[in-house]
């Protein structure tokens, strides 16, 4: 994304994540999960911003999704906000709202932070995210090869 690409941003998300907001107790469910919206960069490239609207579908055996079975489609905006500090260095929020039809509970949300410093083939972030049943802190060491 830079200030010249006026197209729609998009992302798209397919694996595993823990569903932290009651719709099982902490159960790791299958996830798909895509969106797009409008993007956004500062003239000088170091803070960029995206809304979009988002469609998800988790699935497992203890998920109380749609009218009672495993399987839980959700739609809502998310956004996300991007702070470049140098070439090194960048500050990510992010946030998401999740209306679930026919599903127990009815809303979800998450909001988080990473802080990440790239040091040539290494990066170590630091991660906080907040979600209805959970508040998670990480550090993570990311190792990069060629």
């Amino acid at each position: 994304m830079d200030r010249f690409e006026r197209r729609i941003s998009w992302k798209m998300r397919v694996g595993a994540t823990r569903v932290v907001d009651g719709g099982c107790e902490g159960c790791v469910a299958g996830i798909l999960a895509v969106g797009g919206g409008p993007g956004f960069v500062s003239a000088g490239g170091a803070l960029s911003a995206a809304l979009t609207v988002d469609a998800d579908l988790l699935a497992a055996p203890e998920l109380r999704g749609l009218s009672g079975s495993g399987v839980r489609p959700g739609v809502g905006p998310g956004v996300l906000l991007r702070l470049l500090g140098g070439e090194r260095a960048a500050l990510v929020g992010t946030g998401s709202w999740r209306w679930l039809p026919f599903a127990s509970p009815r809303t979800s949300y998450e909001v988080g932070v990473e802080a990440r410093l790239h040091l040539g083939a290494v990066s170590l972030a630091a991660r906080w995210r907040q979600a209805p049943r959970a508040e998670e802190i990480g550090l993570v060491l990311l190792l990069y090869r060629d």
